[in-house]
C-alpha cells in the first residue's frame, strides 16, 4: 500500500469539460486513473498513515487557500517511467504551490524528498513514450490560447493501491 498527497483543486465546469475533450481529442495519450489534481507529496510505503495525516494536518493549518491561473502546458520527459507527460503549470500560484510542497516535505517526510527529481507544480493532462507526439500536443494547445483559473482549498491523503481511496480531508 503506498501514501500520497493531492488536491483535487476546485475547477469550473468549463476547463474540466475542456480537459475531457482533449481526452477525446488525443485518444493516444494515457490518463492518470485520478481526477485532475496537483500531487504534494508522490506515493510512498515509507511513512504510516497516522503520521502523514497528522502532519498534514500541522502543515495545513499553516497555509491558505491557493487561487491559481493555468495558461501553459508544458512537455516534460520523466526518466524514471520513461515517458513523456503534458503538464498544466500554473502562472498564477507557482510559488505559492511549490512553498506548501516544500512544507509538507519536511519532519517526517523529509527523508522522502527527491532532490534530484525538479518539484513542478502541474495537474496532468496525459502521458506517451513518444516525447515528439508531446511536445505537438502542447504546441496544439498553446498555440490555441487557454486559460483556468482554480483553487487549492484541501489536500487528500490517498490509499493507492488495488484501489485508491481518499483516506483523509484535510482544509488549508
Amino acid at each position: 500500500m503506498a501514501l500520497s498527497v493531492v488536491s483535487f483543486p476546485l475547477l469550473p465546469e468549463a476547463p474540466l469539460e475542456w480537459i475531457d475533450s482533449l481526452h477525446d481529442l488525443y485518444p493516444e495519450l494515457g490518463y492518470d486513473p485520478i481526477p485532475p489534481h496537483v500531487t504534494f507529496i508522490f506515493p510512498t510505503e515509507h511513512i504510516h498513515e497516522d503520521t502523514l495525516i497528522n502532519h498534514v494536518e500541522v502543515v495545513a493549518n499553516n497555509f491558505a487557500l491557493i487561487p491559481f491561473t493555468v495558461r501553459y502546458a508544458m512537455p516534460v520527459w520523466d526518466a524514471i517511467s520513461e515517458r513523456g507527460y503534458i503538464f498544466f503549470t500554473p502562472d498564477e500560484g507557482f510559488s505559492d504551490i511549490c512553498l506548501l510542497h516544500d512544507a509538507l516535505y519536511s519532519g517526517p517526510l523529509n527523508p522522502l524528498l527527491r532532490l534530484d527529481v525538479p518539484y513542478i507544480p502541474h495537474i496532468t493532462l496525459g502521458f506517451i513514450e513518444d516525447m515528439n507526439y508531446v511536445k505537438r500536443v502542447c504546441d496544439d494547445i498553446n498555440n490555441n490560447a487557454f486559460e483556468f483559473e482554480g483553487m487549492i482549498q484541501k489536500l487528500d491523503v490517498l490509499y493507492i493501491g488495488d484501489r485508491i481511496e481518499t483516506i483523509a480531508s484535510i482544509q488549508l
